[in-house]
C-alpha cells in the first residue's frame, strides 16, 4: 500500500508541472512528433526534453521513433480495460461522461457517443483532471466495469463482480 502511495505521489508531482502538464494536455488529442511539441509549446528543444523524460519515467507518456523524430503520446496501457471519459456536445453544450474501452473510444462508433440531452454525435472529448488521475490509478484489485454487464466478446457476457474475475 505504501508503495502504491509513493508512485501516487511521483505522478503527481510529475503533473503538477505547468509545462508537463501542458504536454500532457496536447497529447490527449493523439500522438504527436516531438517537433510538434516543441512548436506548440514555443520552448527550447533541450527543456522540452527534460519535461518530456520526467514523463516517460512515470510512465504517462510513451515514445515511438520513426526515422530521427520521437513521436509522444499517452500510456494507455496504465489505463484499465474500462475508462470514463469526458465529452461536450457541441450542438447543445452538454458535459457528460461516457464509460468504454479504450478501443470503442478510440474507434467512437459506439451508440454510447451520442449526448444524453439532445441525441446529436457532434461531440468533443473534454479533459477532466479527476477522472485522468481515476483512470490512471484505477486499483488492480477493482473490478474493470460498474456492475453492468461486461462487454467484452465471450460466450458468458457476466460482470466480473459476480465471478471475481476482470473481463479483460
Amino acid at each position: 500500500m505504501e508503495n502504491n502511495k509513493e508512485q501516487i505521489l511521483e505522478v503527481l508531482k510529475a503533473l503538477s508541472n505547468k509545462v508537463r502538464l501542458d504536454i500532457v494536455f496536447y497529447l490527449i488529442s493523439g500522438e504527436k512528433c516531438v517537433c510538434k511539441i516543441f512548436e506548440h509549446l514555443n520552448l527550447s528543444q533541450n527543456l522540452v526534453s527534460h519535461h518530456l523524460g520526467i514523463l516517460k519515467k512515470q510512465k504517462i507518456i510513451i515514445g515511438r521513433r520513426e526515422g530521427k523524430w520521437i513521436h509522444y503520446s499517452l500510456n494507455i496501457n496504465n489505463l484499465k480495460y474500462m475508462a470514463t471519459y469526458t465529452y461536450k456536445c457541441l450542438d447543445c453544450a452538454n458535459i457528460f461522461e461516457i464509460q468504454a474501452t479504450i478501443q470503442e473510444k478510440e474507434e467512437g462508433t459506439s451508440d454510447k457517443f451520442i449526448c444524453p440531452g439532445c441525441l446529436s454525435k457532434n461531440l468533443s472529448q473534454e479533459f477532466s483532471a479527476v477522472n485522468f488521475i481515476k483512470n490512471i490509478f484505477k486499483n488492480n484489485s477493482q473490478s474493470c466495469c460498474s456492475g453492468n454487464d461486461c462487454k467484452v466478446q465471450s460466450k458468458e457476457k457476466k460482470c466480473c463482480k459476480s465471478n471475481n474475475d476482470c473481463c479483460r
